[in-house]
């Protein structure tokens, strides 16, 4: 990966680490409260960020595959 590529992917990577440790908190106070609509919404919405940055860092490394000319492996592909 290149250096700029892997500052990018870094970056989503850290950023995905926080949501997780900022959704692992808000689902303890869920277990105490499963009836809180308003924690499972922002746990919602906290999951849907973690898939972006999961996206986001897929799209950085598929990137550089493509610039490297590097072949693309799709999971559950077989030959």
């Amino acid at each position: 990966m290149s250096d700029n590529s892997f500052a990018i992917a870094e970056i989503w990577k850290k950023e995905r680490q926080d949501l997780r440790i900022k959704r692992n908190s808000l689902f303890e106070k869920y277990s105490q409260s499963p009836h809180d609509v308003h924690l499972a919404l922002q746990i919602k919405t906290i999951d849907d960020e973690i898939a972006e940055c999961t996206a986001k860092m897929q799209e950085v490394k598929l990137a550089e595959r493509k610039s490297k000319g590097l072949p693309l492996v799709s999971r559950g592909a077989t030959r």
